[in-house]
Protein backbone atom coordinates (compact mmCIF):
# COMPACT_ATOMS: atom_id res chain seq x y z
CA UNK A 1 0.00 0.00 0.00
CA UNK A 2 1.04 3.42 -0.66
CA UNK A 3 1.64 5.12 2.19
CA UNK A 4 1.95 9.09 0.26
CA UNK A 5 0.19 11.44 0.46
CA UNK A 6 -2.16 12.17 -2.72
CA UNK A 7 -1.11 15.28 -4.81
CA UNK A 8 -4.66 17.44 -5.01
CA UNK A 9 -4.23 20.33 -7.06
CA UNK A 10 -4.12 23.83 -5.36
CA UNK A 11 -6.90 26.04 -5.21
CA UNK A 12 -7.31 28.31 -8.63
CA UNK A 13 -6.70 32.35 -7.74
CA UNK A 14 -8.96 34.04 -9.36
CA UNK A 15 -7.40 37.66 -11.07
CA UNK A 16 -8.89 41.11 -12.15
CA UNK A 17 -8.92 41.84 -16.07
CA UNK A 18 -5.58 43.70 -15.81
CA UNK A 19 -4.11 40.32 -14.58
CA UNK A 20 -5.30 38.36 -16.76
CA UNK A 21 -4.44 40.08 -19.28
CA UNK A 22 -0.45 40.44 -17.92
CA UNK A 23 -0.82 36.42 -17.49
CA UNK A 24 -1.52 36.34 -21.36
CA UNK A 25 1.13 38.61 -22.15
CA UNK A 26 3.54 36.21 -20.55
CA UNK A 27 2.02 32.90 -21.58
CA UNK A 28 2.45 33.89 -25.48
CA UNK A 29 6.32 32.88 -24.86
CA UNK A 30 8.02 35.82 -26.55
CA UNK A 31 9.05 39.25 -26.22
CA UNK A 32 6.25 41.37 -24.20
CA UNK A 33 4.59 43.59 -26.23
CA UNK A 34 4.24 46.01 -23.65
CA UNK A 35 5.33 46.50 -19.57
CA UNK A 36 3.28 44.50 -17.04
CA UNK A 37 2.21 46.90 -14.23
CA UNK A 38 4.16 45.70 -11.01
CA UNK A 39 1.19 44.70 -8.95
CA UNK A 40 0.05 42.55 -11.83
CA UNK A 41 3.30 40.77 -12.26
CA UNK A 42 3.89 40.93 -7.92
CA UNK A 43 0.00 39.25 -7.83
CA UNK A 44 1.18 36.62 -10.16
CA UNK A 45 4.13 35.41 -8.85
CA UNK A 46 2.20 35.68 -5.45
CA UNK A 47 -0.40 33.09 -6.72
CA UNK A 48 2.44 30.73 -8.52
CA UNK A 49 1.25 31.82 -11.87
CA UNK A 50 4.33 33.51 -12.87
CA UNK A 51 7.89 32.96 -11.87
CA UNK A 52 11.18 35.82 -12.38
CA UNK A 53 13.33 33.48 -13.86
CA UNK A 54 17.04 35.09 -15.79
CA UNK A 55 15.59 36.04 -18.76
CA UNK A 56 12.19 37.77 -17.26
CA UNK A 57 9.36 36.21 -16.46
CA UNK A 58 7.99 32.85 -17.47
CA UNK A 59 4.41 31.49 -16.75
CA UNK A 60 4.32 28.42 -14.78
CA UNK A 61 2.22 25.22 -15.53
CA UNK A 62 -0.56 26.40 -13.31
CA UNK A 63 -0.49 29.97 -15.00
CA UNK A 64 -0.52 28.32 -18.65
CA UNK A 65 -3.67 26.61 -17.69
CA UNK A 66 -5.39 29.28 -16.14
CA UNK A 67 -4.61 31.41 -19.00
CA UNK A 68 -5.90 28.75 -21.42
CA UNK A 69 -9.31 27.96 -18.95
CA UNK A 70 -10.13 32.04 -19.45
CA UNK A 71 -9.38 32.95 -22.82
CA UNK A 72 -12.11 34.72 -24.51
Amino acid sequence: MNDQPALTALPETPLTRSELQALQEVTRGRLMQKKIPDADRDRLIEAGYVEHKLGGLQATSEGHRYAAAHRS
